[in-house]
């Protein structure tokens, strides 16, 4: 949406209002995960998740330990941010986040756990072809704009997990409508007896209840926050 938006990436001729209004009901999503390794882990690998709350609001609230399932894995905790925090330690040095991770383990686990080693924090929302982490629709938006969304203008065509109608938000979503919107160019171009050798997508029943799964555990969770 920014990129479409910004003056230096008018279209010619314009993109359709309908196209247009599906764009502008969508907007980037901040949900940043940062990695951070150490030499020797101090905290419990035999726990998946590490939930902490703080008078600051979305403070590292969220810290899961890398393939502690796995006998070998790297020492590598992520911790995960979103919306307003998200946005500020992605314009923030990543020194200065690894002091803020530091000081807050710290709180944890005591002032002599080692120091960590190396921080990544990807940098989706500086990138001026994302700026953000991945669609979220706004309140009023409906399943006919996101299949407008996915809709081809002409000659142009639209694909990535915003315009899926089944797996949006999810790394799969993009994948699925890639190859979707590959077909649709070999059908428009005369090639529609080539077939893909890539993997087939899950059906949509599958993804339904893959979601219905996920909204009961997001509730769940916010119900333990509130009792606790």
């Amino acid at each position: 949406q920014d990129w479409i938006n910004s003056k230096p990436h008018k279209f010619q001729p314009e993109l359709s209002r309908l196209k247009q209004d599906s764009i502008n009901a969508f907007k980037m999503a901040l949900y940043l995960k940062i990695f951070v390794n150490f030499t020797q882990p101090f905290w419990n690998r035999n726990i998946d998740y590490i939930l902490r709350t703080d008078k600051c609001r979305g403070l590292y609230p969220f810290m899961q330990p890398v393939g502690i399932q796995y006998p070998g894995s790297p020492n590598i905790l992520t911790f995960t941010v979103v919306d307003s925090e998200a946005k500020r330690l992605s314009l923030l040095n990543p020194n200065k986040t690894k002091e803020e991770i530091m000081k807050v383990l710290r709180e944890w686990y005591g002032n002599n756990i080692s120091n960590a080693t190396d921080i990544l924090v990807p940098s989706w929302y500086n990138d001026p072809l994302y700026r953000g982490m991945y669609t979220n629709a706004h309140l009023g938006f409906t399943k006919a704009n996101q299949i407008n969304l996915g809709q081809p203008e002409g000659n142009l065509y639209f694909s990535g997990e915003g315009t899926s109608i089944s797996f949006n938000g999810y790394m799969h979503g993009g994948y699925c409508s890639g190859l979707t919107t590959a077909d649709a160019i070999l059908k428009a171009e005369g090639m529609s007896g080539s077939r893909s050798t890539l993997p087939a997508c899950p059906s949509a029943g599958a993804a339904e209840r893959a979601t219905i799964t996920a909204i009961f555990l997001v509730m769940h969770f916010a119900v333990w926050l509130i009792k606790y």
